[in-house]
């Protein structure tokens, strides 16, 4: 039985093409630092709002905001990350 893609699956699949973007591992020259930082925060600002908002297990609002807040982290930390390894690997 084959499934439709969610919403959340597209925007997910599409945020992971955005990262890794042939065009942009290819670049050379000065990398652009506030863009891809500004690229990372609008990311993890839209994957921590959709996570803390799925998980319907706790109600309150300060429980979910602090979810939301540990999501946003942990996923700007894992592009951190993913970005310094393809600086590291393009010199």
């Amino acid at each position: 039985m084959k499934t439709k893609p969610t919403y959340i699956h597209k925007v997910t699949i599409t945020s992971l093409l955005l990262l890794t973007s042939p065009l942009a591992l290819a670049a050379t020259g000065d990398i652009p630092w506030t863009g891809w930082l500004l690229i990372i925060v609008t990311v993890s600002l839209i994957a921590a709002f959709i996570l803390s908002r799925r998980n319907k297990s706790e109600e309150s609002l300060p429980v979910k905001l602090i979810f939301g807040g540990m999501y946003f982290w942990v996923i700007t930390f894992i592009q951190l990350t993913v970005l310094s390894l393809v600086y590291q690997l393009s010199n």
